[in-house]
């Protein structure tokens, strides 16, 4: 089974041999960056929609949800993140905070 740092690896690498991403050994620049995240709050918008249609239970809800992973491995990856570290680290984080992280919902 592949780590979440190859699996975030592999989905950049896609990205570039796709079209949608230069290779490059640098960091992706400010405007890619946010052109990533654009397309990461479209795949949230997508799963909303889902949702809303009464959707939640079939394929394209878990697809929608797939999108919004796999974009956040590809800005990851180009920013030079370890994602994976971030999520395990945030994990051990919250599971230190109080219920709710102190708020209501």
């Amino acid at each position: 089974m592949k780590t979440i740092k190859e699996v975030a690896r592999q989905q950049y690498e896609d990205m570039i041999e796709s079209g949608f991403r230069k290779r490059t050994h640098e960091r992706m620049d400010d405007k890619s960056s946010v052109v990533c995240l654009a397309l990461i709050h479209t795949e949230v918008s997508e799963a909303v929609e889902e949702i809303r249609s009464g959707k939640i239970e079939g394929p394209g809800m878990a697809f929608e949800l797939a999108d919004i992973v796999l974009r956040t491995f590809d800005l990851a990856e180009g920013l030079n993140i370890d994602i994976e570290e971030a999520i395990l680290v945030k994990m051990e984080m919250n599971r230190g905070r109080k219920r709710k992280h102190g708020k209501l919902f």
